[in-house]
């Protein structure tokens, strides 16, 4: 490498090799760093003009309910989430963005859903409400499983676990049924279950769906949670019953009915439910759905074990509790054994547990299985088949088993049906009791700001997030929710964050707002390259690792950040994946990453970007939010923010991890950042004619750079060194996954195969390893640039 080509990479170190350019050269680049210096500001255009950018400016840039200034410079509006730029796109019309909520309206900013306890939620279950015991009776217990044994039966499984290891999380989806049991003492459920310590002190988190009418009053399906922190001793607490569990999404309440039921020889529907710790703060994250949604958390001062190490035991199948020792078993699952014909059983689905590195991965094979009582039920892996009919699975079929029973017994199951059916409220009680109950309910029921009522006859209160009855544990006392924020305080709740556009920026880059390019002149294509080649001068570049001919549903990874100088502002570079599908003439990508690009952000920081064309690059084809199309759904996290912290050669190493995956259910195409996978937005699969209705066909990740100034040199790529220089010095990719047909996420296969257009300027390499750990499966690129 020359001395020249080490000086063009400093900072508009531009000036330091001007003595080998001509007068004119020298003009020329003098007037472009004028423009950069000035951002454009001291432009003299022609009124007409200046009008028509105004105008634009106006259509782009929404009323703000809230306006926030970065130390950047950059101005984010707070713009309500339905009048973003991304609705002005006709294939938007009446389009509506899935919240996948399950509370209808949700709660206010600041506030989230908490079912309301009442009289008769008490007097049905006062064990349950003012004690917190799951389990009745003197509990006991066999070997190191986590599952309280009664003296006969009570508790019963068909599980499939995983032991001895070191686990920091576990993700399922669990097919929902509406098993019925006979009593309403009784419960059937399905769940997962994540343990830790000696059984005399053992502390598990318990997430899935239960039928339990003791707890809710109802025969439904409802969502549940369930923790203890010391061996199943009291407290040991449902969803929000006891103080432990921070909620705090306000669109996904706990206890609410799942309405969506699997139907034997039918349509089958299910939940994904995971349970993570986070690496920042050793809190474990309830998520939901496949866009793992923040539901809310167990701080990790709840577990004396959990909260200071791993998980050592993952479990996943179904419980049922009876303790009327004369009365059928109630059905768990479907009511079918997993040896019946498809179609018929209850499953669990997708199993992945998050193992030492962090890393979201399949189960391992090696999984036992157990069922105390496998004429009732039965479980079997693979991936697994669970459940069993026990006894009679009628509703309320308690009558039907009336008739082996003695008049006292049968007096006591009338009774217990009366109370059922009249939700307890018509007992009496003495007054002693009553006020007791009542000042239990005064404590469990925070003041609400709204309450909504669910034509299933629950009531939501929404409650100020730091007053919901987490915060009387002594526990928790002085905690402080960790918003995982990036954008300081974030938008005010309905309302996203658009970075403003101003006047400087559409008199800098016309084109680049006003039309869409991403590409100047005219494009031609080689092969199936989804990289518009120019009139072979030096324009875009790129060394990158491809993956094709596949069916690929997304791809996550983790990039190195680096902050490379161009020297002009027409020039960009950048790291980022690329997911296509399609012939060359109309196809259809999503790219994400991080660029430094001044002619769009009018600075040389590094800088969140996305970019999409569903017609061969021709317009619109958009950054962010410039065009309409992109929806963003995040309040705290936006597009084009400034990355910080950014790698040194031979010193730190920052990365970011992004991804992007279809929606089984909509086909939008999400956008997830970091390992958490919190959502930013999406784009609807309207925009994208053929990745809207397929997989991609072809994935590739790496770098690109591009100098429309031909007479200039290549800017830097990523570190600025070539990937032979080793490890610390050169640009990488690490983590590289896709989500296969099966919708699974799984390390990137190992037939890739490695492009670069300049390999004098930038370079390549795929060891076509996975090297596990935190390092996965990897890639190195990047170059000086300069003239080759």
């Amino acid at each position: 490498m020359t001395k020249q080509h080490i000086d063009g990479q400093s900072t508009f170190g531009i000036f330091q090799f001007m003595s080998s350019m001509t007068v004119k050269m020298r003009a020329i680049l003098l007037v472009w760093v004028g423009l950069f210096l000035l951002g454009a500001n001291g432009i003299d255009i022609a009124r007409e003009e200046y009008l028509k950018y105004k105008k634009y400016l106006k259509l782009v840039n929404k009323p703000a309910v809230k306006s926030i200034k970065t130390k950047y410079g950059d101005i984010f509006d707070c713009v309500d989430i339905y009048k973003q730029h991304a609705f002005d796109n006709p294939l938007l019309k009446n389009h509506t963005i899935p919240l996948r909520a399950i509370l209808d309206g949700g709660c206010p900013e600041g506030s989230v859903p908490i079912r309301r306890i009442r009289m008769q939620d008490v007097l049905r279950a006062p064990s349950l409400y003012l004690e917190g015991k799951e389990y009745a009776g003197n509990v006991t217990y066999a070997g190191d499983s986590v599952h309280p044994q009664a003296d006969t039966a009570n508790h019963h499984w068909a599980i499939a676990s995983l032991e001895h290891g070191q686990y920091y999380g576990t993700k399922a989806a669990l097919s929902v049924w509406n098993p019925q049991p006979v009593h309403t003492e009784m419960f059937s459920l399905s769940q997962l279950w994540l343990s830790a310590g000696p059984y005399e002190t053992l502390n598990s988190i318990e997430i899935g769906w239960t039928v339990y009418a003791k707890l809710f009053g109802d025969q439904k399906t409802r969502l549940f949670t369930f923790w203890t922190g010391d061996g199943y001793k009291p407290p040991l607490c449902y969803n929000t019953i006891c103080p432990g569990f921070v909620h705090t999404n306000p669109l996904v309440p706990l206890g609410a009915p799942v309405e969506h039921i699997s139907q034997v020889d039918g349509q089958h529907y299910s939940i994904t439910v995971q349970v993570l710790q986070d690496t920042t703060f050793g809190d474990w994250l309830f998520l939901w759905e496949e866009g793992d949604i923040a539901v809310g958390y167990f701080p990790k001062r709840l577990f004396p074990i959990l909260g200071n190490s791993p998980a050592t035991k993952v479990e996943w199948g179904g419980e049922t509790y009876n303790p009327f020792h004369n009365l059928p078993m109630p059905p768990m699952g479907s009511g079918h054994f997993p040896s019946e014909p498809p179609g018929k059983s209850s499953y669990v689905s997708w199993i992945r547990v998050v193992d030492t590195n962090r890393h979201l991965i399949d189960a391992p094979f090696d999984l036992e299985t157990f069922s105390d009582v496998p004429q009732c039920y039965g479980i079997e892996d693979p991936r697994v088949n669970y459940g069993g009919e026990a006894g009679d699975q009628s509703t309320f079929g308690v009558f039907l088993a009336m008739s082996s029973m003695t008049f006292k017994m049968r007096a006591i199951l009338l009774i217990w049906v009366g109370i059922f059916l009249l939700g307890a409220s018509g007992i009496v009680i003495p007054k002693e009791q009553h006020l007791k109950y009542k000042k239990y309910l005064k404590l469990v029921n925070k003041p609400a700001v709204k309450s909504i009522k669910t034509k299933y006859g629950d009531i939501f209160d929404c409650v100020d997030i730091y007053k919901q009855h987490a915060f009387d544990n002594p526990l928790l006392k002085n905690l402080t929710i960790p918003m995982r924020a990036i954008l300081d305080g974030g938008c005010p709740e309905g309302s996203v964050p658009i970075r403003r556009i101003r006047m400087q920026d559409v008199l800098r880059a016309p084109s680049l707002y006003f039309e869409g390019k991403k590409y100047a002149g005219n494009v031609t294509y080689q092969g199936d390259s989804i990289y518009p080649q120019e009139d072979n001068r030096a324009d875009h570049h790129y060394a990158v690792v491809q993956l094709k001919n596949g069916k690929y549903f997304g791809t996550k990874v983790a990039m190195s950040l680096w902050n490379p100088q161009p020297v002009n502002r027409e020039m960009f570079s950048l790291s980022q994946f690329w997911v296509a599908a399609g012939p060359d003439a109309t196809v259809n990508t999503i790219e994400s990453g991080w660029m430094v690009y001044a002619g769009l952000f009018n600075d040389q920081k590094s800088r969140l970007f996305t970019f999409w064309t569903g017609n061969g690059y021709r317009g619109p084809r958009c950054y962010n939010t410039i065009c309409p199309g992109y929806v963003h759904t995040n309040p705290h996290i936006p597009l084009g923010l400034a990355f910080e912290q950014v790698s040194q050669v031979g010193g730190p190493q920052f990365g970011q991890t992004l991804q992007t995956a279809q929606e089984p259910r909509s086909g939008d195409w999400l956008f997830l950042w970091d390992e958490d996978d919190v959502i930013l937005g999406y784009l609807p699969r309207r925009l994208l004619p053929i990745l809207g209705n397929g997989p991609a066909t072809r994935i590739d990740w790496g770098g690109e750079t591009y100098n429309p100034v031909h007479d200039l040199p290549l800017p830097p790529m990523g570190s600025g060194r070539f990937p032979r220089e080793g490890p610390g010095k050169g640009s990488f990719i690490t983590r590289i996954k896709v989500v296969d047909t099966k919708r699974h996420l799984v390390d990137a296969p190992l037939n890739t195969v490695t492009y670069t257009d300049k390999p004098g300027c930038y370079g390549v390499d795929d060891p076509k390893v996975n090297y596990g750990g935190q390092v996965g499966r990897a890639i190195s690129y990047g170059g000086p640039g300069g003239r080759c």
